[in-house]
């Protein structure tokens, strides 16, 4: 099934009018995003953006991969400690996510503010509420992108999300507040979040992850949504050029797979068993 043919989100420069045919896990479609998002330096109180490039050891989402790219990204800070980047591992982690947003949508942590700017881009998607527990990050997300249409579309509540996101209707709410991938607070928020609002689709950061593992590696018999067959389709689809006739399959690179348990864990706690 190619990109094509399903309904994956087109997320590719400017009003999103391009990127049929376009493999998420190869080069282009990072690069591009990058672009679209860029890359500029920003310092106000315990925030600062970053910029380098992404050379050597730079893992895609689901495999090891080393780079030669030379494009910048940005990487947000807070109180000195790395809490996003736009490396080709966070733009693939968003994928499916943006796929998911639709009507009335949460988010649950700003950082760069990527999730929040792409699914506000959606013509089906009406609104997305922010949660944002440090001021200086919305702060440097509205001087950043204040002047584009689909900021009208973005509000903001400042404060902890576990604490302020109560008796709210969501078409979809999606959960980037952690610093790390797949935490154990990530599986128990599962039910905090759901039984506190009112929720038709709900995920968080780094689920491909564990339904990967369970599907993949630990053939635990799930069962894939349509948008993610086509995502893992694309996958296995995609080849990495190094050069000098050296290309593989993004499939055959190895993969850091989370340990069985909380693969397990996860299955309970979203229902997927």
């Amino acid at each position: 099934m190619s990109i094509a043919e399903a309904s994956i989100i087109r997320l590719l420069v400017g009003d999103l009018s391009r990127g049929a045919g376009v493999n998420v896990f190869e080069a282009e479609y990072p690069r591009l995003e990058v672009e679209a998002y860029g890359a500029t330096p920003y310092k106000s109180g315990n925030v600062e953006v970053k910029v380098k490039s992404c050379i050597g050891r730079c893992d895609d989402y689901l495999n090891v991969q080393f780079r030669t790219d030379t494009t910048p990204f940005p990487l947000m800070y807070i109180d000195g400690e790395l809490w996003m980047s736009l490396t080709p591992m966070e733009i693939q982690s968003h994928v499916v996510p943006l796929n998911y947003a639709t009507g009335k949508v949460g988010c649950l942590g700003l950082g760069l503010g990527y999730f929040a700017l792409r699914a506000a881009q959606k013509e089906d998607v009406e609104e997305v509420i922010v949660y944002e527990k440090e001021k200086a990050t919305w702060e440097y997300f509205s001087e950043r992108f204040h002047h584009l249409p689909c900021f009208s579309k973005i509000e903001v509540c400042i404060g902890d999300a576990r604490e302020k996101c109560r008796g709210i209707e969501f078409d979809y709410l999606y959960s980037d507040i952690y610093q790390t991938m797949c935490p154990s607070e990530a599986i128990s928020d599962i039910a905090l979040f759901q039984n506190e609002n009112s929720v038709n689709q709900y995920s968080f950061w780094g689920e491909e992850k564990l339904v990967h593992a369970a599907f993949f590696v630990y053939d635990m018999g799930i069962e894939l949504s349509h948008v993610e067959k086509v995502y893992f389709q694309q996958w296995l689809d995609a080849e990495i050029d190094l050069g000098e006739g050296r290309v593989f399959k993004c499939s055959t690179l190895r993969c850091e797979e989370p340990p069985e348990s909380l693969v397990e864990e996860y299955l309970e706690a979203s229902g997927r068993y």
